[in-house]
């Protein structure tokens, strides 16, 4: 029998995720999170086998998340069950340590299907992401400047987008506003713009303005 964890803020979709792992013989279900504290705490209580979780927990694609649970759990198989951008996003979380996608629409025979392949070591990705992937819009995506932002700079950019200030955003995430301008700086390099209107502009041409919302 495997050990499932199951990660996700919105209390109704937890509930039926739960609901179906209750149900398979196969899986046991041995804690549930609403935030990325308390799936961070509880994920060092007890061996986990396999995680359910919505990355974006852990900030806007949860890349960071991703890399830190890897580091405390490094045998634990991870699959995101979210409706993030696959597309754009799917190859560098796959990267950053998850075994598999499934999008938030996809029924019950497929999240049992999925948790069936990632738990025998084979990974599962959304039809979605596969048929990105074949037709090359994810490498495409990889070549485009806002790909190379780190996991903090993309929050602090989807931040910027929002019309923050740097010391709203500062208090927000515990840092210094020192250190928040200097993220920016490296955002606008990294993106080449000069200002706050370009990379609005940016977000928008690149259809990431609805996302940072």
């Amino acid at each position: 029998m495997l050990n499932v964890f199951v990660a996700e803020p919105n209390e109704t979709l937890r509930a039926g995720i739960i609901s179906v792992i209750s149900k398979e013989s196969a899986y046991r279900l041995i804690g549930e999170a609403s935030s990325r504290a308390e799936l961070m705490s509880q994920l060092r209580l007890g061996r986990t086998d396999v995680l359910i979780l919505e990355p974006r927990m852990g900030g806007a694609t949860g890349e960071g998340l991703i890399r830190q649970i890897k580091e405390v759990c490094p045998d634990t198989a991870m699959l995101a069950f979210s409706d993030i951008d696959e597309i754009r996003f799917g190859v560098r979380l796959l990267k950053a340590g998850l075994k598999g996608f499934l999008s938030k629409s996809a029924g019950r025979d497929e999240l049992i299907n999925a948790l069936e392949r990632i738990a025998s070591g084979r990974p599962h990705i959304s039809s979605v992401l596969a048929e990105g992937i074949a037709l090359g819009l994810s490498a495409k995506e990889e070549e485009k400047p806002h790909t190379t932002l780190s996991e903090r700079e993309l929050d602090v950019f989807c931040r910027l987008v929002r019309g923050e200030r740097v010391g709203a955003i500062a208090s927000t995430l515990f840092l210094s506003p020192k250190t928040i301008s200097t993220h920016k700086h490296r955002i606008f390099q990294k993106m080449g713009v000069s200002n706050l209107s370009e990379l609005v502009r940016y977000a928008l041409v690149n259809d990431i303005a609805d996302r940072c919302h």
